[in-house]
């Protein structure tokens, strides 16, 4: 059963539309009005995955072909990422996060969906500016959510990265709207497919423009080195459920944008390796950045933030090794990160709650004793991002050795083998103080739902570590995606 893809964004805006409307007479029942927006979109994108395996699901808003109607193309990749999206925000409400306050928590609610909307928005859309306006959602959605403190916070360290993120947004929203012109004007069409049929006829330095202003905007989003001094700020100061949105939602929506631009559009237009090659060592040089900064940190917040930099970075240098293999990384990378990193942002919260401020190590000392099911939770998680068996993330780090190696891309392999025993080094911290029972620690316990919810993340990265076999078919379609142009073209031409 196939449904409309642009019900994917029907739904989360009505539900929002609704909100304060609600609020008015009911703020307990409002607060239940984003979660059953995301179950909607849940249930959109349960129905249409199937439908994924034999291509994009299309659509086209107000019965007009394009350009001149805004075309919707859910493509293999672009299914995936809407899906992951969708269950991070689910994991991150039905945790709980939100606040018991009513107002606030409807309004994080309600950010946490739009947030979510905005990603799935701009890796579903066949329409280039479309694809702008699903980025201006996302920006400030993230600025409130940035903008709201955690619960115990009395050092106001939200408003710095709130504040941050909002002027480096502003300026990554300015540059990928320049770069959209400067496609339009050369190609006369908005439409992604239909620009991408084009580009022969694209000059090569308005192509090169264009990617080097399109780089820096979506790179922004996308927290690559050295564009990323403001995420670090955000996920220092922000609630745990944020700090899940910006690396799993925000971050990714922004990476997937600029793949889609270099693989599609821009790196056809401007002959060579150019393309692959900025992206492949900035990515490298990402990593390196982000694995290192973490491995210094003592606040966990920090840590974490700086860990999920340098997991864009791998991620990036992942698909621009340009083979098979470095896509099925990248992929393969992408959903152990999705389901990782919440879980760890989650149990680190709780294991922290009492702290104002900075979350330091030591708040995880004994947390086996403490809260047994956390600690467990929290290892599986600390296990599965550094890509121990069995995980997605063991095979997606098997993948990427092996695309940098049959690539000959010996110094990315050496960059890879560093970036790992430094992830090694302090998420191996994290579990030493775990396990730490030389000190009494006081009962801790997991509340329920964000026990259930952790379960379920345990559970998942189980099921795909164990077998991935179900996700071969489509990820062969990711490859055909974006290492064959014409695959996309025929897609999106509707």
């Amino acid at each position: 059963m196939t449904v409309d893809p642009v019900l994917l964004i029907v739904i989360p805006l009505a539900a929002a539309f609704l909100v304060p409307l609600t609020s008015l007479f009911s703020k307990a029942i409002a607060r239940w009005i984003p979660l059953l927006g995301l179950l909607g979109m849940a249930l959109v994108i349960g129905l249409d995955f199937g439908d994924l395996y034999d291509g994009a699901v299309t659509s086209t808003t107000g019965g007009f072909d394009p350009p001149w109607g805004i075309s919707i193309v859910m493509t293999p990749f672009g299914g995936l990422l809407a899906a992951g999206m969708i269950g991070v925000a689910l994991y991150v409400l039905l945790s709980g996060v939100g606040g018991r306050d009513g107002k606030n928590g409807v309004v994080y609610s309600t950010m946490v969906m739009m947030a979510t909307t905005g990603g799935v928005g701009m890796v579903i859309t066949g329409d280039l500016f479309n694809m702008f306006v699903f980025l201006e959602i996302t920006s400030i959605a993230g600025v409130v959510l940035a903008a709201m403190p955690r619960d115990n916070d009395r050092k106001g360290l939200n408003w710095r990265g709130a504040a941050v993120y909002a002027v480096v947004g502003g300026v990554a929203s300015f540059l990928v709207l320049a770069g959209i012109g400067l496609l339009y004007g050369a190609t006369s069409t908005l439409n992604i497919a239909q620009m991408a049929s084009r580009v022969g006829d694209m000059d090569a330095f308005v192509a090169g423009t264009a990617f080097l202003l399109m780089l820096i905007g979506f790179g922004i989003e996308a927290e690559l080195f050295p564009l990323n001094g403001w995420a670090v700020e955000v996920y220092r100061g922000s609630r745990w459920g944020t700090s899940s949105i910006f690396s799993t939602v925000i971050g990714k929506a922004g990476l997937f944008a600029l793949l889609r631009m270099s693989f599609i559009v821009i790196g056809p237009a401007i002959k060579g390796d150019f393309v692959m090659d900025i992206l492949l060592w900035g990515g490298a040089a990402t990593y390196l950045f982000g694995e290192a900064a973490a491995f210094t940190s003592r606040d966990m917040y920090r840590m974490l933030g700086y860990s999920s930099i340098g997991v864009f970075g791998l991620l990036t240098a992942s698909f621009s090794i340009g083979t098979g293999d470095g896509v099925r990384a990248g992929v393969l990378l992408i959903i152990g990160h999705m389901l990782a990193k919440p879980l760890l942002f989650s149990m680190m919260a709780h294991a922290g709650r009492r702290y104002s401020g900075d979350v330091p190590l030591k708040a995880l000392r004994g947390m086996i004793r403490s809260s047994p099911a956390g600690a467990l939770m929290m290892t599986v998680g600390i296990l599965a991002l550094i890509g121990m068996p069995p995980s997605p993330t063991f095979w997606g780090k098997y993948f990427l050795f092996s695309g940098a190696g049959s690539s000959e891309q010996w110094v990315l392999v050496g960059i890879l083998v560093v970036g790992t025993v430094i992830e090694a080094g302090y998420l191996g911290r994290l579990i030493f103080n775990i396990f730490d029972v030389r000190k009494d620690t006081r009962e801790n316990g997991l509340p329920l739902a964000r026990g259930i919810m952790g379960a379920v993340a345990v559970f998942m990265i189980f099921l795909i570590g164990v077998m991935p076999g179900p996700l071969h078919d489509i990820i062969e379609l990711v490859i055909r995606e974006l290492l064959q142009p014409l695959t996309y073209i025929r897609w999106g031409v509707i």
